[in-house]
């Protein structure tokens, strides 16, 4: 499974002004910080477990579930 804390995001500012990327990230870079402890992050290992998810296809998963997850929080 991947570590969420090594994900990079991908999400930028449509200007591409840094420093408008800083300021609309904060929220989102918190939430990185903190998403060791919600339950979706269980949901990947029940698809392996029956579906016998491949390790790329289970990161990809992992990685799409974080990133719905912090859509809804933000």
């Amino acid at each position: 499974m991947t570590d969420m804390k090594k994900v990079v995001p991908f999400y930028y500012s449509s200007s591409d002004n840094t420093e408008e990327d800083k300021i609309l990230l904060e929220p989102i870079e918190y939430i990185l910080q903190c998403n060791d402890i919600h339950p979706y992050r269980k949901i990947p290992s029940i698809f392996n477990y029956w579906f016998k998810v491949s390790p790329d296809k289970l990161q990809l998963i992992d990685e799409v579930m974080q990133m719905a997850y912090n859509t809804c929080i933000v």
